[in-house]
């Protein structure tokens, strides 16, 4: 009996175990798992990969991009912005190897690659049209350096609260990063992760997060509204290790004097990287810029129980 007993014992841990390895047991699947998610495939660092990607509004209206946080966040917490469909065709796609994207190799998650990307969007959606950019956190970096590199293929570019731009810059914040992979390299040494080795690390990284972004709201407080789908923690670790190894005075806004289109900033009024982070380290790169700012918001809340006012405050920037 008690043979049959472990065996049976052994026989449902068996399923258990199955079941967890499966798409979509931890967190939900990805574009490259799930055919009926919108998405398109794209070609970037030579390897084609499936992006979740939704548009908004009439394909014939200027298009807009919106670019999301991270790195590894999704664009859930920017869906406010699709109220910019009434005037723009707004794009917006989580980035390879994060939100609902295809997971990718760390070969493929250079700062170059990060270019490629916007671009071969670009080619899919609007290859013929200028576009406005607009990016949230880590996203506003990668705008500002791909319009440095494309000015000609830009109409206007609008930041929302980036880190730190230039890293000689006399300022010192975090941004909000997530620690929860410190001490785990001997994990991420692993050349070849599997679906599931994603979904454990993304689902740790969803319980996490609420604690670790502590430091962009207003009051220290955990942030118990944070939308998102899912978070790309292995997207997150060979990112932020790519940008660790830049030189001490690498820059993203190289080559932005390029640009003659309107640059414009919109900033909470607190926060880590909110009005006093972006008028001390960002904005003395673009000279005669002030922020737009919304009083009382955080990092994320300008888009949770702000976003009314971002929204608005984006429009009139639009027009």
């Amino acid at each position: 009996m008690k043979n049959y007993l472990l065996f049976l014992l052994l026989i449902i841990l068996s399923c258990n175990l199955k079941e967890l390895e499966s798409p979509g047991a931890l967190v939900p699947p990805t574009a490259d798992q799930d055919p009926k998610l919108p998405q398109i495939t794209i070609q970037v660092a030579g390897h084609n990969r499936a992006i979740h990607l939704q548009t908004f509004g009439n394909p014939n209206n200027p298009p807009v991009f919106v670019l999301h946080g991270g790195p590894g966040g999704d664009f859930r917490l920017l869906l406010p912005l699709k109220a910019l469909a009434d005037d723009f065709y707004v794009v917006m796609w989580d980035s390879r190897g994060a939100g609902l994207s295809e997971r990718v190799t760390k070969e493929e998650l250079s700062i170059e690659s990060f270019d490629e990307e916007v671009a071969q969007v670009k080619a899919a959606i609007a290859p013929y049209k200028k576009i406005v950019l607009i990016g949230h956190s880590f996203g506003a970096a990668v705008e500002v350096r791909y319009t440095a590199r494309h000015p000609e293929k830009v109409q206007q570019l609008i930041m929302i609260e980036p880190g730190k731009l230039n890293y000689a810059a006399d300022a010192k914040s975090n941004g909000g990063a997530v620690n929860f992979l410190d001490g785990q390299d001997f994990f991420w040494q692993n050349e070849i992760l599997t679906s599931s080795d994603h979904a454990a690390a993304d689902y740790k990284a969803i319980d996490l997060l609420p604690y670790s972004a502590r430091n962009w709201t207003c009051d220290g407080s955990v942030v118990t509204n944070y939308p998102f789908w899912r978070f790309g923690a292995y997207h997150y670790y060979i990112v932020q290790k790519n940008m660790w190894h830049q030189p001490k005075d690498y820059n993203w806004t190289a080559g932005i004097e390029n640009f003659k289109g309107k640059i414009s900033m919109v900033c909470g009024s607190c926060g880590a990287l909110g009005e006093d982070f972006q008028k001390k380290a960002n904005l003395p790169l673009f000279p005669g810029i002030n922020p737009h700012v919304i009083p009382n918001a955080g990092h994320l809340s300008l888009f949770t129980n702000y976003a009314i006012q971002t929204v608005d405050t984006i429009k009139s920037l639009l027009k």
